[in-house]
């Protein structure tokens, strides 16, 4: 008796993990590599049925246009082979995502990648450690305001955010 429930608990704990394992999506396009956790929510939920995830603030929410709009542009650079235009893109999507977790790691994921193809050691080694980095600090709010998040800046840098950008903020935060 104990070795069939000893069976059904490791075959129970195997579903979890492949179901734990379908939430993180990798996808590759464009030469992008992303991580796709949104369109599983319903199913963290479902799996973790007493708690309130809300993973998707009101903000990230609302921020999601402008830094879409933003890692389009970067792609397109990237395409015309203009990869400093390219970074700067990410740079701003950076800059207007600080305050959500899930698109501050998602930006220096896109920005490893980008070091990655272009071989860049320095800016590689960089966002490996800004990645966990923003995954682990973004949610207590340890995020230096304005930091264009390259590696050519320090990770605690506060900078001055451009109008524009701010303008994009502010509208997000409002809910306009």
């Amino acid at each position: 008796m104990e070795k069939l429930w000893a069976q059904h608990r490791v075959q129970k704990g195997a579903y979890h993990w492949r179901k734990v394992q379908s939430l993180l999506e990798f996808r590759y396009f464009g030469g992008i590599l992303m991580l796709n956790l949104k369109k599983h929510m319903h199913t963290i939920q479902m799996l973790y049925p007493y708690k309130d995830i809300s993973m998707f603030s009101r903000f990230t929410k609302n921020i999601e246009p402008y830094i879409e709009a933003e890692l389009n542009l970067a792609r397109v650079a990237k395409q015309k082979g203009d990869f400093s235009q390219s970074f700067r893109h990410l740079e701003n999507a950076h800059v207007m995502g600080q305050e959500s977790t899930y698109f501050h790691v998602k930006v220096h994921v896109l920005m490893f990648c980008w070091a990655l193809k272009r071989n860049d050691f320095r800016e590689l080694l960089g966002q490996f450690f800004r990645v966990i980095g923003a995954a682990t600090k973004t949610a207590v709010g340890f995020i230096p305001s304005g930091n264009t998040g390259g590696a050519n800046v320090s990770p605690f840098k506060v900078m001055a955010i451009e109008p524009e950008l701010q303008e994009c903020i502010t509208r997000a935060k409002s809910g306009v």
